[in-house]
């Protein structure tokens, strides 16, 4: 045994140890590159060439940003909607199924009457694409539809009467 494969099974044992008792966890890592990158782009504030020049302050501040968010859990991107997995996979067995039956038709030679169920496996494949894209949750507040249908007279109201529309009714 020589002294490199020794210190690679102490690592792959002491690694996951350190990291129950606290040691080397990834918040504290965490915590550790976001003071360092904090630091860092200090330093490059005062340099004027970088700071002028170059993006590269505004890059950093972005993923101090990114760090600071992951570590007190608040989520990142737009929200999406969690993907359906049992309509996903009953889609995939009944494509799967359709699928084989327009095969065990066609085995032969082709036959007309075979596009129906390879229809129906094509169509289960399109439901199985439109379950897995475009999960983003919209916005509720960014709609025009819906706005109060007594903001709007009370907005005609203070603009007639010059006061807030509790004391123009």
């Amino acid at each position: 045994m020589d002294f490199e494969s020794v210190a690679k099974a102490v690592t792959a044992v002491a690694t996951p140890i350190a990291a129950l008792v606290g040691v080397a966890s990834r918040r504290k890592r965490l915590r550790n590159e976001i003071r360092e990158n904090l630091a860092l782009a200090e330093e490059l504030q005062k340099n004027t060439i970088l700071n002028e020049h170059t993006p590269v302050a505004v890059w950093l501040y972005g993923r101090i940003a990114l760090d600071v968010a992951k570590l007190t859990g608040q989520p990142l991107g737009v929200p999406k909607k969690p993907i359906p997995k049992g309509s996903v996979v009953a889609a995939a067995v009944i494509s799967a199924g359709f699928g084989w039956w327009a095969y065990f038709i066609n085995r032969g030679g082709f036959v007309w009457y075979s596009v129906f169920p390879g229809s129906v496996s094509v169509l289960m494949l399109i439901s199985i694409l439109g379950m897995t894209t475009n999960r983003e949750i919209p916005d509720a507040g960014q709609g025009s539809d819906q706005q109060d249908p007594e903001g709007e007279e009370a907005g005609v109201a203070e603009e007639v009467s010059g006061l807030p529309a509790e004391e123009a009714a």
